[in-house]
């Protein structure tokens, strides 16, 4: 729940009771639109026909907020009502489950709003269909600033008494009052030991308000509740809240509603009876704005983010286009995301907006969003807006060794980004996105890392100036992709070290070292020189057996190449 500074918000929860009194007060009859509404809520029907702008039937887009039907359960003993022994005047009322009556029994409702962008009046339309007809419906519609179930001062009760067979309505307010001394609607006053009352009704000017019963069968087709309605069974109303001389809501005024409830009452009790039938609804009513965020990162599919924190700023000068916490106005209002990345700010004043981000709620990995500006007007009063955390560019971290566990320096490595076909190729793959050389600047030894590494990209990660006495490692070029916002991935590569090829010659009667040219594929070479060995020592050399080529001659070719087995 939101309010905004310079302006005064209430919630409400709107309750829709059915009384039985009569009084004697002025009549509304079906109109069929009030002036300034653009919804015919007293002709009795729900279909949108020529002489209609808007009617139940196209509710969903003509309205500036709409319920859907609602149903609920009838002819049950778990049907919501309020528990007997308390009256309207219950400060807090409890509810429990019993059976209504069949003409108290709500089968369904339906409820919404219209705020005129001109005028800035508020319309509020509602509907009920019950179990049984009941043409002189009498209903209450209750605006309780708290949404928790008790009342306080200032809460507003419109009562709406259908007559003549539900072709004509009377409609009368009361205030909720905590005065001491205050008369009350049910007798007596405002004490200490009776803290909070209904005040003594008023008449309102039946121009603006109209109501009406069904006075025909509805036909499947020209209904929102998925069926047929029989005759007077169902009955809808409409009411100008911002009509003077004592508005319900203000046009001038920021005015919320947090809960819609539709209670019934049996016939012929008064405002101040024991209700019946509850029906709770499903969206709020104001004649404010609302900016409902969701929040989520730029992978695709998009994660939704939760738990992230957005304050909401007052754009004092929207035409610079830019956020300056120096000069735009903490309104003191947040709201956090939840499990669905999702949040809201209601019931604000008309206006330019800023929603920053709380830094220090992203999640891991993502960068804050910039301040995002948005504007909640008559035209557009409630706004959705998407605003994408960036996830943070990643990181490779390599660790080079030998086959013998010996760390290796100087060697670089290099991302190439594949050119889509999953194959290396150094002529093709030759996009780069960083490098480095393990054990070089501050690196550690055999260590090197590649930063600002982009995601969901196919990378293939190269080496290059490996000593020649080393082998290249199997699984290089190895490809890769990162998705997680700031993540790091690990990478080890080993490369064996060479072979060394040593030829001895010696001579078979005095198995002694005979210094000659070997030739070993194309490149000729001399065997091992006897140098200080002993005598001894040669033998030792030339008895050690594995391969050999015995009578061998000066000038012959030992071997045309020499392969060292892995």
């Amino acid at each position: 729940m939101s309010t905004g500074r310079r302006w005064r918000t209430v919630r409400r929860a709107l309750v829709f009771a059915v009384a039985g009194a009569t009084f004697a007060l002025l009549i509304a009859s079906a109109s069929g639109t009030l002036t300034g509404s653009t919804f015919n809520a007293g002709d009795g029907n729900m279909k949108v026909e020529a002489s209609d702008p808007h009617d139940w039937k196209d509710a969903s887009t003509s309205l500036t907020s709409f319920s859907g039907f609602l149903g609920d359960p009838v002819n049950s003993g778990a049907d919501d009502s309020f528990d007997p022994g308390q009256n309207m005047d219950t400060p807090c009322p409890l509810i429990t489950g019993h059976r209504p009556p069949g003409k108290d029994d709500f089968s369904g409702v339906a409820y919404g709003t219209e705020v005129n962008p001109t005028s800035g009046d508020t319309y509020f339309y509602g509907m009920t269909v019950r179990l049984q007809a009941n043409g002189n419906a009498n209903e209450n519609l209750e605006l309780n600033k708290s949404d928790d179930g008790c009342r306080s001062a200032g809460d507003r009760l419109i009562a709406i008494d259908y007559l003549s067979g539900g072709t004509a309505a009377q409609f009368n307010l009361l205030t909720w009052t905590e005065t001491l001394n205050t008369p009350c609607e049910n007798g007596g006053v405002v004490t200490v030991a009776k803290p909070g009352c209904w005040g003594v009704h008023v008449a309102l000017d039946p121009v603006n308000e109209e109501a009406y019963a069904n006075q025909s069968n509805i036909l499947a087709a020209d209904s929102i509740t998925g069926g047929s309605v029989a005759k007077l069974k169902f009955a809808e109303f409409g009411i100008n809240l911002s009509a003077g001389p004592d508005p319900i809501i203000d046009p001038d005024e920021c005015e919320g509603f947090a809960l819609v409830r539709f209670e019934s009452r049996s016939s012929g009790s008064s405002f101040g009876s024991q209700p019946k039938d509850v029906v709770d609804g499903n969206i709020g009513v104001s004649n404010c704005g609302r900016i409902d965020v969701t929040k989520e990162d730029d992978a695709d599919p998009a994660n939704a983010l939760a738990n992230v924190t957005f304050a909401l700023w007052e754009d004092t000068d929207p035409s610079d286009g830019d956020f300056d916490d120096t000069v735009d106005v903490d309104t003191g209002e947040t709201c956090t995301t939840d499990a669905d990345g999702e949040c809201s700010f209601e019931d604000l004043a008309f206006g330019d907006y800023w929603l920053v981000e709380d830094e220090s709620t992203v999640p891991s990995g993502l960068n804050a969003a910039d301040p995002t500006p948005v504007s909640v007007t008559e035209e557009s009063p409630i706004v959705g807006i998407t605003i994408v955390d960036p996830r943070s560019p990643g990181s490779v971290s390599i660790h080079k060794e030998d086959d013998g566990g010996n760390l290796l320096d100087d060697v670089t490595f290099t991302l190439y980004a594949d050119d889509g076909d999953g194959l290396f190729d150094a002529t093709k793959d030759t996009v780069a996105h960083g490098s480095c050389t393990t054990g070089s600047g501050t690196n550690d030894p055999g260590e090197c890392t590649i930063g600002q590494v982009p995601l969901d990209t196919d990378l293939w990660v190269v080496e290059s100036n490996l000593g020649s006495d080393y082998s290249a490692d199997a699984d290089l070029p190895k490809l890769i992709n990162l998705s997680t916002g700031g993540d790091d991935l690990p990478l080890s590569f080993e490369n064996p070290r060479k072979h060394r090829v040593i030829v001895l010659v010696c001579h078979q009667g005095t198995d002694t070292l005979d210094q000659s040219g070997v030739t070993v594929g194309s490149t000729t070479k001399q065997s091992l020189a006897k140098g200080s060995l002993t005598v001894a020592q040669e033998n030792a050399l030339c008895n050690l057996g594995g391969a050999s080529f015995d009578d061998s001659e000066h000038g012959d070719t030992v071997a045309p190449s020499v392969a060292i087995a892995p």
